[in-house]
């Protein structure tokens, strides 16, 4: 159950940029560099999260290696490492203000032996919109997915859907510096049933986490709040799953030109 509530938590992933139209009309609205993927570019983010109940905090560094052609679209190679180690890398393109993402490249590698692959969407979603208050990433079915709930074996079946939604603007810091960011959530729903003690018992709970994107920078933050997730039975509230707290900031990086 941990690693299933787990996907549901790091899901997602959304995105946006800053607001710089200059308020004269007769001045050209500058183009905005809405997710920048300069070869040679990277981030680095202190992330702080909840381990074996203690707040602990992390080092990840963001780098951009180059470009490959996948599934027909040429997209920027992302690796991730972490206290110096490569710890996964991912694909990523944007276009019209849009950036996409294959489902497969949002879930651990844990979560992809879990849900069976042929239930995600197998081509491009659109995971942030920046010309759009609100849009659907995708949604699918969840069917007889076996989950562990305190030592019982209980089975999931139910919708997931992933939605996004544009928020408003935000000033965030990277270390003297403040920029004007785009806040964005990103809404994981979960509806349907879950099996427990033979009984078929309606579960239903959402999501959110919050990313917030500057213009010419990229992302500088993301959180997901603290959540409890509980099966509602008639007499009692049986506890699910715990969602930690956690959070990753910006404390440097490089945009290549």
């Amino acid at each position: 159950m941990k690693n299933f509530m787990l996907f549901l938590a790091l899901v997602v992933f959304a995105g946006g940029i800053i607001s710089s139209c200059s308020e004269d009309s007769n001045t050209p609205s500058k183009e905005k560099n809405l997710f920048p993927a300069t070869n040679n570019s990277f981030w680095v983010y202190t992330r702080t999260y909840v381990n074996d109940g203690q707040t602990a905090t992390a080092t990840d560094s963001v780098a951009i290696s180059g470009t490959e052609t996948v599934k027909g679209q040429t997209a920027s190679k992302y690796n991730v490492y972490t206290g110096g180690q490569l710890r996964e890398s991912y694909f990523r393109y944007s276009q019209d203000s849009k950036l996409y993402s294959l489902p497969s490249e949002l879930l651990p590698a844990d979560i992809l032996a879990l849900i069976p692959a042929e239930i995600l969407p197998q081509d491009w979603v659109v995971i942030a919109d920046d010309k759009t208050n609100s849009w659907e990433m995708f949604t699918f079915n969840v069917d007889n997915v076996p989950v562990d709930l305190g030592g019982t074996t209980t089975t999931l079946n139910g919708v997931i859907k992933v939605t996004g939604q544009k928020g408003g603007m935000v000033n965030k810091s990277v270390g003297a510096t403040n920029y004007s960011c785009q806040e964005f959530t990103s809404k994981i729903s979960y509806t349907g049933k879950i099996n427990y003690l033979g009984q078929n018992i309606d579960l239903k709970f959402e999501v959110n986490s919050k990313t917030y994107y500057a213009d010419n920078v990229g992302l500088v933050y993301s959180e997901t709040p603290e959540q409890e997730i509980v099966v509602d039975l008639v007499f009692s509230k049986i506890p699910v799953y715990k969602i930690e707290a956690t959070n990753s900031a910006l404390v440097r990086f490089s945009v290549a030109q």
